[in-house]
């Protein structure tokens, strides 16, 4: 598991929540196909698989490493 910083929407819809986050890597997941892609968990129930089903928006993320000891 890595600390990665996340900066997306929840859509290319003009109204899109913005997601600005620390999440956690955990795994690759089956259904994510190429490089630098992402599967984002929004919760559970209705409203969180509607926006779920819709996010397709391009994505910035940060892997958090941290410093070499010394």
């Amino acid at each position: 598991s890595l600390p990665v910083w996340l900066d997306t929407k929840t859509s290319l819809k003009p109204d899109a929540q913005i997601i600005r986050r620390l999440v956690v890597a955990q795994d690759r997941g089956d259904g994510i196909k190429g490089a630098k892609r992402c599967d984002y968990f929004v919760g559970a129930g209705d409203e969180a698989k509607a926006i779920g089903t819709t996010m397709t928006s391009p994505m910035d993320g940060w892997v958090l490493l941290p410093k070499e000891l010394k």
